[in-house]
């Protein structure tokens, strides 16, 4: 799991400046809907743009958090070191588990943006 992590990492490091664009377009496209929109389309696309706002977060997240490459511990290291290792390994994982919790609610969150869209595109 943390090496799917790391080479997601390594492929979405490229994209970093585009990720903050799109996040911040995300961020202020949800302040002016919430600003200067009338009530009724406000509440057709704030959904949306907060999880484009939140996709775009956890993959910038994901590029910083995960590009350290996984250290390797073999017996010629001594005790404190595996320990400490161990620790790093551990805390990563847990980590990446929050993460794809997260990725997953954000998920389900996108479905129900989309279904929103579709209602309003082609059921209005």
């Amino acid at each position: 799991m943390l090496m799917f992590y790391h080479r997601l990492a390594l492929k979405l490091q490229r994209f970093r400046w585009l990720i903050l664009v799109v996040t911040l377009g995300g961020t202020l496209g949800f302040l002016s809907l919430l600003v200067f929109a009338p009530a009724e389309l406000a509440q057709k696309w704030q959904l949306t743009s907060i999880v484009i706002a939140i996709i775009g977060l956890l993959a910038y997240l994901m590029s910083l958090l995960f590009i350290q490459p996984i250290a390797q511990v073999g017996p010629e290291h001594s005790f404190i070191y595996r320990v400490k290792i161990r620790f790093q390994q551990t805390f990563s994982y847990l980590l990446a588990m929050l993460l794809s919790m997260i990725v997953l609610a954000v998920l389900f969150l996108s479905l129900r943006a989309l279904t929103g869209i579709i209602a309003i595109l082609f059921f209005n």
